[in-house]
């Protein structure tokens, strides 16, 4: 049943950087069809089995298959109930005892894992400091610009464009990856096809992105 749903993408994606699994719940095939959960088991909202061990199922499946290093793009469950999801989080991630594992997300997922001291014992947080003007964030940014799909260079890495950048994100890179690439999306559309000071203010101001 996995190669059936999986199998093709599984291939399409060999020879690719790296593949992102997400994971919600356990469904059990038979010859004769899918399963019903067992009688003990919880559910999620569409009743559906919140089975912790098949988040380290879906990876290993993947891994095996694709031959490509595996992030988890999102793990959760559909419910209300917050006591399933904290339950959920910890326990899927001990299930991945033999797998080198780094964890990335807010301070709210870092509150989740706590809760599990074997799993807390597993990981050391280290936050990820945002950026300032300096030759760093200057590299990021070029390294940003030579992916973009513009037939003109944008001189991003001139002092007003990083100070605009800086200001307007407030240093978190998820805000200065959204303000160039709307930047970039709208300079295509415009056919202008350059990255500027003025299109960088014109489009922060739009996401309303300003600090408070």
């Amino acid at each position: 049943m996995r190669a059936k749903y999986y199998g093709a993408w599984l291939e399409a994606v060999k020879g690719d950087d790296f593949l992102g699994v997400q994971n919600y719940e356990r469904s059990v095939w038979t010859s004769t069809g899918k399963l019903r959960p067992p009688k003990d088991a919880r559910n999620n909202a569409m009743g559906a089995e919140v089975y912790p061990p098949s988040r380290a199922g879906a990876v290993r499946y993947a891994h095996a298959a694709a031959g490509l290093p595996i992030i988890v793009t999102e793990h959760g469950v559909g419910t209300d109930d917050d006591t399933l999801r904290s339950w959920l989080i910890p326990a899927a991630l001990a299930n991945l005892l033999r797998t080198a594992v780094i964890a990335v997300g807010t301070r709210d997922a870092l509150r989740a894992i706590s809760t599990d001291p074997q799993v807390v014992s597993r990981f050391e947080p280290l936050e990820l400091p945002r950026w300032t003007e300096n030759d760093g964030f200057r590299a990021f940014i070029l390294a940003l610009t030579r992916e973009l799909p513009l037939r003109k260079a944008s001189s991003l890495t001139d002092r007003t464009c990083t100070q605009l950048l800086l200001r307007r994100s407030d240093g978190i890179t998820g805000r200065v990856c959204w303000i160039i690439g709307q930047a970039a999306e709208e300079a295509i559309r415009s056919g202008t096809e350059q990255i500027d000071a003025a299109l960088l203010e014109r489009v922060s101001q739009r996401l309303h992105l300003t600090p408070a």
